[in-house]
């Protein structure tokens, strides 16, 4: 396919934007230095109209308070928020009753909120949704944890929601708290907190990094290890999809008596407690944490790699497949869309307006393209680098007069794996200027 061609068909998915309403929405602005509409994103939500866009220009946007308005974000309707250029610095956020048909988009941002007391939340949270939440090029450390008797907590935390996909996110969980010369009540450290809790929901996982979080120090002497964080942590009633990326159990702290290995053991990589769910994973393998060395220069155990129930695993070492565009694209800009998978396949590219989220079973991965969709386009022969790469310049005018077009893609393959697909990508495109 030419890039001529590759234009054309992006092209004609902003025509077809601009004949719906619902595909396009206004476009808010956040600036610190005053040129947006709003110098807070709290603001920017209380403004933001279903199907809007809400552009985070880079900074610092919370004070790490946790009486700070701008520490938690509620998310109740069908936006986008997306940082422009570097990631900004934003608070936490609870995504929740999205309804069927309705999506939620995050993109680039970082999610990381107070880093103080008093707070017992992730720092991301998905609830009760039944409509699509697609979060992209984000990174998020859970909050320490708060006493000696509780470990750190979940970066992220899902419960009950129809489909939720993370795409090139950095999930770290909180580390456990340290104790202190200075604070006699904190005697003991205590355990690293999960990376990502899954409970009766459908969560998929593209070439992302998932690390539990390390276990606190012994801040009075070589008395006490802590020990890791999990991984990934699979409740009741979910299906998970991790395609590519790794995922890690959290380090054990060093330090601790040799009479107290427990404590020193690291983090588990995978662990489905509960029943009637299923991990599929396709080219990745969980690993346990390291354990700590304890005083004596012994060491406590490594997490387990994988802890799940016979039947509830599906492992495939085919080659994740994945798609990328940049955050942001402007008209009269170029950007670079990528496609990629294993070295001679055919990589092609869908176009649409609405993320959706349907499982098509085994190693395929997931559909995730809804409303008007164009393609599957040929974009010709994946190189030996696993990365075919095409530019996409839109010249000023593309956008018929919208300010801004959510522009949805992914990318798949066929070769010798039969069909594959990769994660879907959102791309915000802007009018020029903007």
């Amino acid at each position: 396919m030419s890039p001529r061609a590759l234009i054309c068909s992006v092209a004609v998915v902003l025509a077809l934007a601009a004949l719906s309403p619902t595909a396009a929405g206004g476009v808010i602005v956040v600036a610190l230095d005053g040129s947006g509409d709003t110098n807070k994103l709290g603001i920017a939500l209380d403004m933001a109209a279903a199907g809007d866009v809400i552009l985070v220009k880079p900074g610092t946007y919370v004070d790490f308070l946790s009486l700070d308005p701008e520490a938690f974000h509620y998310i109740d309707r069908p936006i986008t928020i997306v940082g422009d250029g570097p990631a900004p610095l934003v608070g936490m956020m609870r995504v929740f009753d999205i309804e069927a048909g309705q999506q939620v988009v995050l993109r680039n941002l970082k999610i990381y909120g107070p880093l103080i007391g008093s707070i017992s939340l992730e720092k991301l949270g998905v609830r009760d949704c039944a409509g699509t939440v697609l979060v992209e090029d984000c990174s998020l450390v859970g909050v320490p944890g708060l006493t000696p008797l509780d470990a750190g907590l979940a970066a992220v935390d899902v419960r009950n929601s129809a489909g939720v996909t993370f795409t090139r996110c950095a999930l770290t969980g909180g580390p456990g708290l340290s104790s202190q010369q200075s604070n006699p009540f904190y005697l003991d450290p205590s355990a690293g907190g999960p990376a990502v809790i899954v409970d009766g929901s459908r969560v998929a996982l593209h070439h992302c990094t998932i690390t539990g979080g390390v276990g606190g120090n012994d801040g009075l002497g070589a008395v006490h290890s802590a020990p890791g964080g999990d991984a990934l942590l699979i409740k009741e009633g979910a299906v998970v999809f991790a395609a590519g990326g790794s995922i890690t159990g959290g380090a054990a702290s060093n330090g601790g008596a040799p009479e107290l290995p427990a404590e020193a053991a690291g983090g588990d990589g995978a662990v489905i407690s509960g029943s009637f769910s299923l991990l599929r994973l396709v080219g990745l393998a969980p690993h346990g944490g390291a354990g700590g060395t304890l005083s004596d220069a012994s060491s406590g155990a490594a997490g387990q790699d994988l802890i799940a129930p016979p039947g509830s695993v599906e492992s495939f070492p085919q080659v994740a497949r994945g798609t990328s565009m940049p955050a942001t694209l402007r008209e009269g800009e170029v950007g670079t869309l990528g496609v990629s998978g294993a070295p001679g396949e055919l990589g092609k590219i869908m176009f649409g307006l609405e993320p959706t989220y349907a499982p098509l079973g085994g190693k395929k991965g997931v559909f995730n393209l809804g409303g008007a969709v164009v393609g599957p386009l040929v974009l010709g022969i994946i190189p030996a680098s696993g990365t075919l790469e095409f530019p996409v310049n839109l010249a000023p005018g593309s956008l018929l007069g919208l300010e801004g077009v959510r522009l949805e893609l992914q990318g798949l393959t066929f070769g010798a794996d039969g069909l594959m697909f990769g994660n879907p990508t959102s791309t915000i495109v802007l009018a020029e200027g903007l």
